[in-house]
């Protein structure tokens, strides 16, 4: 060996070490940053509990819930008859008399409340008890239809403006709007109405200085963040409702936004100083369980029948088609209900190939695959940390489907079965041919095209399921990553060696994966000799195919043996042979 290849050699080393090195500080950040996190929540909810104190004593505060919790406002009353009958309901939920209170106050809010939690009352309510219109806008028309129809059946004067109103409904909500006796109290409108609509903007700017306007709702306000997950351009426009009506107090409702999304639609509204009031993510009625989406559509709607014939056995036809409809309707008013999400491994890359040109879009994806692949911790913990919020595992109730698994978890080593990969992607690369995932688990198992087989990787003897499931956690850990290429018709993903693969030139290397152990599970333990030393492959993580599947069930009905499902997914075959031993992934 000459000495400039003992060097060589010698750098390759420090390499691979600093590469160690450096995965184990993004480790240690990555628990900083939980840490940081759960610290700042904890914070927030102390402050929240009890206060601001203050020179001797407690004193709240206009962002405190308890300043804005009372009923000795002068327009309490009002509200709590037009609470009672106009809109009949007795009383109000968490957050709501807050939110009420304080836009009534003038004061400029950002309310955050879970699906079902109430958040329209917030500012329905508040627009019948004053003088004037509250301007609603919405995303979708459709939302906008369901509540005007809603407000229809309980006596309440509100409209719509969208491209298809007609010349004369136009001209007489302009002239509402400009009328202090109108007895129009909500209007709503996109916000494409407000980006490109002049003549509207002329007309609200005369209702502003007429005190016709009495606030501006901005609903699904999450959209106007490009952080967000539903980021809509025109969203964007809204900034101007602040600069051009300063006076007119402003409500952005959502229900699905983290922190940092709150303060850039904060920040693009001008309310940087806003009343952010939080409800918690939490709905207890619902019960959270992650399911594998069997690649044949035949076995896909066996499963859901079966889960239709068992669970909700007994339910009408009618019922099932509102289910399937309306599904966002899902545990409105505190019924139980089931949400059941099924992935499959051609969504992950079906999915990337889509958000690839977005800032952020495929690291929410591998967000979305790893809560899919998660089996040790509680779906709810899971849940919070999106949404910078701190969940006890314990308070979950058994109301998710890792809370109820039975069987216990161990790690697994799957070093040999990366290592076998990593040479049949170093082949395919040296021959200048691009692997799909799928490609690349055909050759894993000794199928497909002949030239894309390595001679030394023994196929292993396990169903098809857990070798996407393994693909998937490698690529989750950067051992393998995408790369995507584009052609006139389509994005194609395939798959490369990733960042990480250098670390397993260290013998010492090893990854794992979670994995259940029972009785009718079995292992590789032992690593073939014809390979160098293929892992096993266990609950690896599986992979996601985003359809999500909703359905309410009658509480009677809601029996799970072993707190989990009282019908069992359909189990891979298992095939014997050789030294490797397959197990069931649950």
């Amino acid at each position: 060996m000459t000495a400039v290849e003992v060097l060589e050699e010698e750098l390759l080393s420090i390499e691979n070490e600093l590469q160690a090195v450096e995965m184990q500080i993004q480790e240690l950040l990555d628990k900083q940053q939980e840490l940081i996190q759960k610290k700042m929540t904890l914070k927030k909810l102390i402050k929240q509990s009890s206060g601001e104190s203050a020179a001797g004593g407690s004193k709240e505060t206009e962002t405190s819930v308890e300043a804005w919790n009372k009923t000795d406002f002068p327009w309490y009353e009002k509200i709590k008859t037009a609470l009672q009958n106009k809109f009949k309901l007795q009383k109000f939920r968490s957050l709501q008399l807050e939110t009420v209170n304080a836009t009534m106050a003038g004061k400029d809010i950002f309310l955050v409340m879970p699906t079902g939690g109430g958040k329209s009352l917030c500012y329905q309510l508040p627009a019948v008890c004053s003088d004037g219109f509250t301007l609603v806008i919405c995303p979708l028309i459709s939302l906008m239809e369901d509540q005007l129809m809603v407000l229809e059946q309980l006596g309440i004067s509100a409209t719509l403006l969208n491209a298809s109103s007609s010349k004369e409904h136009v001209k007489w909500v302009h002239t509402q709007m400009l009328d202090r006796n109108s007895q129009l109290k909500l209007l709503y409108v996109t916000p494409e109405k407000i980006a490109k609509s002049k003549m509207f903007m002329s007309k609200l700017e005369k209702a502003y200085q007429a005190g016709c306007l009495a606030r501006i709702a901005v609903d699904e306000v999450h959209c106007c963040s490009q952080w967000g997950h539903d980021f809509r351009p025109d969203y964007k426009s809204l900034g101007i409702l602040k600069r051009q009506f300063p006076h007119a107090p402003l409500i952005g409702l959502t229900a699905t936004a983290t922190n940092h999304v709150l303060k850039d639609a904060q920040n693009i509204l001008h309310v940087q100083k806003c009343i952010t009031f939080t409800a918690s993510f939490n709905r207890p009625n619902l019960y959270y369980e992650v399911r594998h989406k069997p690649s044949n559509n035949e076995d896909f709607i066996e499963d859901i029948v079966k889960i239709i014939n068992g669970r909700y056995k007994g339910l009408s036809g009618k019922q099932y088609k509102t289910v399937i409809v309306s599904f966002n309707e899902l545990g409105r008013d505190d019924q139980k209900a089931d949400c059941i999400l099924y992935y499959g491994f051609g969504d992950i890359f079906r999915i990337s190939s889509m958000v690839v040109m977005e800032n952020v879009g495929q690291e929410k994806l591998y967000d979305m695959v790893s809560y899919c692949q998660n089996m040790n911790k509680c779906r709810r913990v899971l849940i919070a940390r999106h949404f910078d919020e701190v969940w006890e595992p314990a308070n979950c109730n058994r109301m998710c489907d890792n809370c109820c698994r039975e069987n216990s978890l161990e790690k697994k080593d799957i070093t040999g079965y990366c290592r076998d990969l990593i040479k049949i992607l170093e082949q395919a690369e040296n021959m200048s041919e691009k692997l799909t995932p799928l490609k690349l688990i055909d050759a894993w198992s000794g199928k497909g095209l002949s030239k894309l087989r390595v001679a030394e990787v023994t196929p292993p003897k396990l169903p098809r399921e857990e070798l996407e499931r393994i693909i998937a956690h490698l690529l989750l850990q950067q051992y393998l990553r995408e790369d995507f290429s584009f052609t006139a018709f389509a994005t194609i993903s395939y798959l490369k060696i990733g960042p990480k693969a250098g670390l397993l030139q260290n013998e010492a290397h090893i990854i794992t994966i979670q994995g259940t152990t029972n009785k009718k599970s079995v292992y590789r333990n032992k690593p073939s000799e014809s390979s160098n030393s293929e892992g096993s492959s266990e609950n690896a993580q599986t992979v996601p195919k985003t359809t999500q599947d909703s359905a309410v069930k009658k509480p009677q009905e809601r029996k799970r043996q072993n707190c989990g499902t009282n019908l069992k997914a359909k189990k891979p075959k298992l095939q014997a042979g050789g030294g490797d031993q397959p197990v069931v992934l649950d």
